[in-house]
């Protein structure tokens, strides 16, 4: 697996982590919880956009 493809998992996960952590707590801090989307989506998005 090359060191990209491994950049794109991790970033999927943080982004699955995150709402999956949201919808089971339903006391978990919005802001934590629209932080972490939007920085697994944005690794995600560089990671696809890299020749």
């Amino acid at each position: 697996m090359t060191l990209l493809n491994t950049l794109k998992l991790t970033s999927a996960m943080i982004t699955i982590a995150v709402v999956g952590l949201a919808f089971v707590s339903p006391v978990f801090d919005f802001g934590i919880f629209l932080s972490g989307f939007v920085l697994g989506w944005f690794l995600l998005l560089l990671m696809e956009n890299k020749p």
